[in-house]
């Protein structure tokens, strides 16, 4: 004979009911069905609980009496004959004997419930018979586990009980168990609940004909919970006038189901929940749980119990752990019930997975954010390289992935994804899954730049921003594989592709691009990469510009020089004799710019380089326009904006027309440099691009004052002041400032313009921007509040400067009046 024990223990596993659980529903203590379980106490000392143990498990009769006879007890036949007519004990029995005239096996929905108007509303709408259909409504809720299906199920079947079904049957299907419930064991479980005393055999079509007898002519709801395909679901179809609730983490329909697909709860719902299971849980506190918990009910649920059983349990303490990446689902178990268990719940989900579809699952961890079926195919290698999209499209029917069909886009939620990456973990395979995937990234970069300078700029800047969590990803781990010659390799090799133009338009200077180009440039040296140093040193005199440091900008291009000539890479030459050029400008040599521009001008047409031709003249132009030879300049930028617009680049484009600008300025065409500036910045707010549009809204407000708009030139100084700050570009922020100080003075406000004008003048003092220097510093004199000894000498200083590089200018503030 069975131990009361291994029966119970079986039974609550199968039902999926743990002791806390099993106490509410019934009210019989929880020591009592703990001590029954353990085998503390072998045998009860009466029989009543455990018959209103066995209706909240929805036994059989015969399940019943194997039950009692485990406890010791008689069959219950044998108990109805010896409890007399008045004992009030007979009423349990009388369930079991003859059979109730409408019984509701369906506990209450949880008082706490929250959210989810939507979908009751659907539900509810759904599930009221209309009698004229070869089956009764069939409703199913499909959704992960733990996101709340069942509690919606019976909170729908509590709204329609009023005018609706008189008789609710629940039927646990099981379905993420090794050995979900048979059909014909749930067809026997909803006979038996109508009818205890039925004989019934084992072919499932008689089974199915005696249920929908059974069923005909009442009013009558089964919730079948858990189910776990169509073919176990099927056969309980049910006949007009009755209605079946279908609850599954899978993805299945039948002849005239109505889906439902739960999603998670938004913040505000999440927050509900917390503080009404706890209430000691601040609004914030809520707020940061229900991000850790991804919005998934159970885990929500979890969090709040703990925290409202455990009253010494902090609650910062706890969000702090909740919120350490990958050790999230450590802290959703709750050890005093084994229905609250987070991380079980998941993985009953992947157990139920067959391979190649479980290795599939495990390597998508790699993944932090939506990912593509391509990128997931170059990165996850199922056994026998099956494809990956029918294993992925397997998944989302197993609700383990969910889809964006928009952007066709996959992703795993929170804690599914910090399940998979554990089970990657305990697997070995992580190491081999981190490669493909930094090494996918790099080719997935490469190809967003090729897009980017293909003309196709603003898809590259989408596909960038969507990708950028994965390439963020991989340049993490990939730095940490940094010293060895294959990790040194995939560090500039992503270095590389990732820190061209998409990467200056995305990435901090200092804070991202400067740190990771360094490292990159140490791994080039130790594997004697000259080219690829080459490129690297090429982007680090980048990053040295934008930051107002042209000293240290012009070494890393001399560098660059000095290599591709070692190479004997005449392009890469042009480029580094391109940037030395902006350098030499930055650091207010504009003659020497112009010297390196047309050397780089004579290599571009030797070797056919439209595009470098094109860069070379834009750059040009813009040397001519500091030195006010606007003729040359607008030449040079004619050309160079005709080239740019064949070739489609945007980017380009945008700098052309900023240079274009100050020209015309220069000719005191106001009204055309506005027009200019503004198309700049139009391409440049379609590309994203925060450093140009810093620098050209700049200049657009320079032009105010002379417009008389000065007001309107302080709110695009304001813009260009934050928009440098955002992309971390001091110079272009000191430029930002030097316009609104000019704005600002000539609005009416001196003394906050000559605060501005002084900062950005010691600001372009200290990297040595004499250009700069002479223009903020004349700006500086003309302030009435300047003090006439310091007035002549910022006079004369910019004067001298003028007259050396041979500004046409200088003539005239020669002879302005002191």
């Amino acid at each position: 004979m069975t131990e009361l024990s291994e029966h119970l223990g079986a039974l609550m596993r199968r039902a999926g009911v743990g002791t806390q659980t099993l106490s509410k529903l019934t009210g019989v203590p929880r020591t009592a069905i703990d001590n029954w379980r353990d085998g503390t106490v072998r045998r009860p000392r009466h029989w009543e609980p455990l018959l209103r143990i066995a209706r909240v498990l929805s036994l059989s009769r015969d399940e019943v009496d194997a039950l009692l006879c485990s406890a010791g007890q008689r069959p219950v036949a044998e108990l109805a004959a010896a409890v007399g007519a008045d004992d009030p004990r007979g009423a349990e029995l009388s369930w079991w004997t003859d059979g109730p005239a409408a019984p509701r096996q369906l506990r209450a929905p949880t008082p706490d419930f929250v959210g989810r108007v939507r979908e009751l509303g659907l539900l509810l709408g759904a599930l009221r018979p209309t009698g004229d259909g070869a089956y009764g409504p069939v409703v199913g809720v499909r959704g992960m586990a733990g996101v709340g299906k069942t509690e919606l199920a019976l909170l729908a079947a509590a709204r329609v009980r009023a005018d609706g079904p008189q008789v609710q049957l629940m039927v646990n299907l099981h379905g993420m168990r090794e050995a979900p419930v048979p059909a014909a064991q749930a067809l026997r479980q909803v006979i038996h609940a109508l009818t205890p005393r039925a004989r019934l055999g084992e072919d499932l079509d008689e089974l199915q004909r005696h249920y929908c007898a059974v069923l005909s002519g009442r009013r009558v709801l089964v919730l079948a919970d858990d189910a776990t395909d169509a073919a176990q679901v099927r056969p309980l179809l049910p006949p007009p006038g009755c209605a079946l609730l279908v609850t599954t983490r899978h993805r299945f329909l039948l002849p005239g189901m109505v889906t439902l697909d739960l999603e998670q709860l938004d913040d505000d719902e999440s927050v509900r929940l917390v503080r009404g299971i706890c209430d000691r849980v601040g609004e914030e506190q809520a707020r940061g749980m229900a991000r850790a918990c991804g919005g998934l009910p159970l885990a929500l649920r979890v969090s709040g119990s703990l925290l409202a059983n455990d009253h010494a349990l902090a609650v910062d303490g706890y969000l702090a752990g909740l919120a350490e990446p990958s050790r999230t689902l450590q802290h959703l178990r709750d050890p005093d019930d084994l229905g609250a268990d987070v991380p079980a719940s998941l993985r009953l989900s992947y157990a139920r997975l067959e391979e190649p579809v479980r290795t599939l699952f495990r390597q998508l961890g790699v993944f932090t954010a939506d990912f593509g079926a391509d990128l997931a195919a170059q990165i996850a290698v199922p056994p026998g390289d099956q494809p990956v999209e029918p294993a992925l499209r397997h998944l989302l029917r197993r609700n383990l992935v969910g889809y964006d069909p928009i952007h066709d886009r996959w992703r795993l939620h929170d804690l599914v994804g910090e399940l998979a990456r554990s089970l990657l973990a305990e697997s070995g395979e992580a190491e081999p899954v981190r490669w493909r995937h930094a090494e996918a990234c790099v080719r997935l970069v490469q190809g967003l730049q090729q897009r980017f300078q293909a003309g196709d700029g603003a898809a590259a800047l989408a596909g960038f921003d969507l990708e950028r969590p994965h390439l963020d990803a991989a340049r993490a781990w990939a730095l940490g594989a940094v010293g060895t010659p294959e990790g040194d390799r995939l560090v500039v090799a992503e270095a590389v592709a990732a820190s061209d133009h998409l990467g200056f338009l995305r990435y901090q200077r200092r804070g991202e691009i400067m740190p990771w180009i360094r490292r990159a440039l140490a791994a080039a040296r130790r594997l004697g990469a000259r080219p690829d140093e080459a490129v690297l040193l090429n982007r680090l005199g980048q990053v040295h510009l934008d930051l107002g440091e042209p000293a240290q900008a012009a070494a890393a291009f001399g560098e660059q020089l000095v290599i591709m000539r070692d190479c004997g890479d005449r392009l890469g030459q042009a480029r580094a004799l391109n940037n030395l050029g902006l350098s030499c400008l930055r650091r207010g040599d504009p003659h020497q710019a112009a010297a390196r521009h047309l050397d780089q001008l004579v290599l571009v047409r030797e070797l056919g380089d439209t595009r470098g031709e094109a860069i070379a003249r834009c750059n040009l132009g813009g040397v001519y326009a500091q030195l006010g030879d606007a003729v040359r300049g607008l030449a040079e930028l004619d050309a160079a904006l005709r080239a740019v617009r064949v070739l489609g680049d945007r980017y380009g484009e945008a700098a052309v027309l900023h240079n274009l600008a100050l020209c015309v300025a220069g000719q005191d065409r106001v009204a055309d440099a506005e027009r200019l500036l503004e198309r700049a910045l139009a391409i440049r707010g379609e590309l994203g691009d925060r450093h140009g549009e810093a620098l050209t809204l700049a200049e657009l407000a320079r032009l105010m004052p002379t417009a008389g708009r000065p007001e309107q030139g302080v709110a695009y100084g304001q813009r260009s002041l934050a928009l440098a700050r955002q992309a971390g570009t001091p110079h272009a922020e000191a430029g930002a400032m030097r316009a609104l100080g000019q704005c600002r003075v000539a609005a009416g406000a001196p003394q906050a313009g000559l605060a501005l004008l002084e900062t950005a003048y010691a600001r372009f003092g200290a990297v040595g921007d004499r250009l700069a220097v002479a223009d903020c510093g004349w700006l500086l004199a003309e302030h009435p509040a300047q003090q006439p000894q310091r007035r002549q000498a910022l006079r004369e200083a910019s004067v001298r400067y003028w007259r050396e590089i041979g500004h046409p200018r200088a003539a005239a503030l020669d002879s302005a009046p002191v």
